[in-house]
């Protein structure tokens, strides 16, 4: 007669996915309900030396309804971390005075449960500063410049929230069939910022071609479009524009 053996072997359980959505699907991200039952708004922090950065994460964020905070030091978010709650830390790793990892660990550290989901964000890519960033309990590593795709999905995976979704308006899509177009200058200078998410830099670059005297109606038709943040519509209209 044969034994039986029973055998246990441990694995750790990954409670967090980050969800692969199509780029198109991002694109057509206008905005989150949350999960939790409130109405108010996630609270992010934006840590970096430099600001344009900083403004970067803020213009992808701030139009989708996030309050976003920017300070510009690792001891800066220590000391607000003190007194704030903050739902998610983009911290950037390589700051003067203090890297984003001593500011991590430090807040990381503490007793308190609140401000541990921190995320880093560096324009190095090397596979020694993923493993850093993950020893120091970084919840993930992002690489600069930030994409649009990359931090919406971490957003996903660690927020209680629900992505709303732009419905793509027929209509918007017919009326620029008899509209002359923008410049092709123009059109992939403004394909480009919205390929990177940038609503706000779209929004501004499409109002100084609105002032121009006799520039063709499609700007119009463009920037409203671009305010009620419709990404997909507007990638939709220049990518397939005959001109």
């Amino acid at each position: 007669v044969g034994s039986c053996f029973r055998v246990c072997i441990p694995v750790p359980v990954v409670n967090k996915q980050i969800t692969q959505v199509t780029s198109n699907n991002y694109d057509r991200i206008v905005g989150f309900r949350s999960n939790i039952g409130t109405s108010t708004s996630f609270d992010i922090l934006v840590v970096d030396d430099v600001e344009e950065n900083c403004n970067v994460v803020k213009g992808l964020l701030e139009p989708l309804g996030f309050k976003v905070t920017e300070v510009f030091s690792g001891p800066d978010a220590i000391n607000i971390t003190k007194n704030r709650i903050f739902d998610m830390i983009f911290m950037d790793l390589v700051m003067p005075d203090m890297d984003g990892l001593t500011a991590a660990r430090i807040i990381l550290k503490r007793p308190e449960t609140i401000n541990k989901q921190i995320v880093a964000l560096t324009a190095r890519a090397y596979a020694e500063d993923r493993i850093a960033c993950m020893e120091a309990g970084c919840l993930a590593h992002l690489s600069k410049p930030v994409q649009r795709k990359e931090l919406l999905q971490v957003l996903k995976a660690y927020l209680p929230l629900e992505w709303k979704y732009s419905v793509y308006q027929n209509e918007a899509r017919k009326s620029h069939n008899n509209e002359a177009s923008i410049n092709p200058e123009h059109r992939a200078q403004l394909l480009k910022i919205i390929k990177q998410g940038a609503i706000i830099e779209a929004v501004k670059y499409l109002k100084e071609l609105v002032q121009t005297p006799g520039y063709p109606e499609q700007a119009n038709t463009l920037l409203e479009l671009a305010k009620e943040f419709k990404l997909a519509d507007i990638r939709h209209i220049l990518e397939n524009d005959d001109c």
